[in-house]
């Protein structure tokens, strides 16, 4: 790992985001290794009664859905619920992350939440209402991309149909993914990326805001290079490791896990450390939301029948009066002032 990593993590810009590998050294129901992409392509082979024959997991699931309907749940049940956690897990939950992605269905992290009584921990999917992030870095929301084995109801997304379906309709939390792709430093861990919906998304929003793309890391054992510079055209770069070694680094860059109040001194030095213990005295703070300039670019703008804007009309403005600096002269905040 490296400084800008560790600096990310103190000043609450640090999004992690789990691909299969993650799940490594989580034991299922059966007392087993959480099944990986192709383990997972057998498995459904083997309850079609059929052979691979170099089909991928996106085609095996397809066809298994169309063959075993429901029942393709019951198997999923058996394989990712009631997991028991890896010590990564658990170890990872004494950080202060506020946001965590994952591609998984399993339920092994957020059942290391609960073992280990996290409180402020929300599982959210997909199509969830989107959540403002916690401003005094308190809560994690655990964002699960694809599907959750607590929900099959909402549905999966593994095969080129189900692809194709999220990309028409735009998942609100894939849209919030993306727009967290251009707001903070991100660790892809466990996962190539191989992840259509993702580049839609961050390719999208890209281009409506015409935002950079910021220095972001891909933790996984190993990648080609023609891989490697494939992720670098979306300045993503390569560490080899996996979620083990980045919890090791976490240990030995830290004599103890840093705290909520820990980034709140690096981010919001107009807290004083003795006032953040007061809830009393933080209350204004707590209402107030954070905006995004270039989150607001992908507001329409409204059609005006006239050229005088409703603010003048005795509306209160809008943050699109906000944004083209409107000039307001108003008496009772120059009073105020």
């Amino acid at each position: 790992m490296n400084k800008h990593i560790r600096t990310a993590l103190l000043n609450g810009r640090l999004v992690l985001l789990f691909g299969a590998g993650a799940s490594k050294g989580c034991k299922n129901s059966l007392n087993k290794d959480i099944p990986l992409g192709g383990e997972l392509a057998n498995i459904l082979a083997e309850e079609l009664g059929e052979e691979l024959d170099g089909e991928d997991l996106s085609e095996v699931y397809s066809a298994a859905k169309s063959e075993l309907g429901e029942h393709v749940h019951k198997i999923f049940e058996r394989y990712f619920k009631h997991c028991k956690p890896s010590i990564e897990y658990t170890e990872l939950l004494k950080y202060p992350f506020f946001r965590i992605y994952s591609l998984n269905i399993d339920d092994a992290f957020e059942n290391a939440a609960y073992k280990n009584g996290i409180i402020n921990f929300n599982v959210k999917l997909r199509n969830d209402n989107i959540s403002e992030v916690d401003q005094f870095y308190k809560t994690l929301d655990y964002i699960k991309l694809n599907g959750d084995i607590n929900r099959v109801s909402d549905g999966f997304i593994f095969s080129s149909q189900e692809y194709g379906s999220n990309s028409a309709s735009e998942p609100l939390w894939y849209s919030e993914l993306a727009r967290d792709f251009h707001k903070y430093t991100f660790i892809f861990i466990g996962t190539k990326l191989k992840e259509p919906l993702f580049y839609h998304q961050i390719e999208k929003y890209k281009a409506k805001t015409g935002s950079s793309d910021l220095k972001s890391y891909i933790l996984i054992p190993s990648l080609t290079n023609i891989q490697k510079k494939g992720l670098l055209s979306s300045n993503i770069h390569h560490l080899e490791g996996k979620l083990s070694d980045f919890v090791n680094w976490l240990q030995d860059e830290f004599d103890k896990p840093p705290t909520s109040n820990d980034i709140l001194r690096n981010t919001r030095p107009e807290l004083a450390i003795e006032n953040i213990e007061n809830t009393s005295k933080i209350s204004l703070f707590s209402g107030v939301t954070p905006v995004n300039r270039s989150s607001l670019v992908l507001m329409k703008k409204p059609e005006r029948a006239s050229q005088i804007r409703d603010f003048y009309k005795g509306f209160k403005p809008s943050w699109f009066d906000i944004i083209d600096e409107v000039p307001a002269f108003l008496s009772d905040v120059h009073e105020f002032f």
